[in-house]
């Protein structure tokens, strides 16, 4: 079975063949005595890019803040003196640093030896979460229903079960034939638990 999951969730977006686009060739999954194994972590490209973007943007905020001598209008809406907009300014230089951080943080992850989705035969473990060290196990016989969701040009297949959500970021996978790959384990896996259960 062919990674129905992604098929019927991702509206709108090709095969690469059709796109014009060459063959991408898949990071193999390694099967071991649990399961398959993918790797799961951050595109090393994009954790570099959000991680220079916003350091330039806290280092402008600083200097704006610094050497700012007026007033601020928001939307004709809301108005702040000098020292009012002065100190937005600073709130905003501590976003930025900390979105700069959290870019870093994926380059490191990036870096790193990668954590991974486990697709067992009994159920799948896989991070809690993009930047969380924590893993998640869900059984099959809890899985209560997935989706495929998209989230501007992000994808997301939502697992969810009984205790809540497992969300895996197709971003965090190799590359899409793999992606549809692990779709289609996932959904074998439930086949065959509802099968047993009959």
């Amino acid at each position: 079975m062919a990674g129905t999951f992604g098929k019927r969730g991702i509206v709108g977006e090709a095969p690469a063949a059709q796109r014009g686009l060459a063959p991408v060739q898949p990071a193999p999954a390694r099967a071991e005595s649990g399961g398959q194994r993918f790797d799961y972590r951050p595109k090393i490209g994009a954790s570099l890019l959000a991680a220079g973007f916003f350091t330039l943007m806290a280092v402008g905020m600083v200097w704006i803040a610094q050497t700012n001598d007026r007033g601020l209008v928001l939307y004709h809406l809301i108005r702040f003196d000098r020292d009012g907009a002065t100190v937005f300014y600073w709130c905003l230089v501590g976003f930025f640093a900390l979105a700069a951080c959290y870019g870093a943080y994926g380059v490191q992850l990036a870096f790193s030896d990668p954590r991974e989705v486990v697709v067992g035969k009994a159920g799948i473990t896989a991070p809690a979460g993009a930047m969380s060290s924590k893993t998640v196990t869900v059984r099959y016989t809890s899985i209560t229903h997935v989706a495929m969701v998209q989230q501007g040009k992000y994808h997301f297949f939502h697992i969810h079960h009984q205790d809540g959500k497992l969300s895996i970021p197709k971003s965090m996978i190799a590359d899409d034939d793999t992606f549809e790959r692990m779709l289609a384990a996932i959904e074998n896996g439930m086949m065959a638990a509802a099968q047993a259960r009959v």
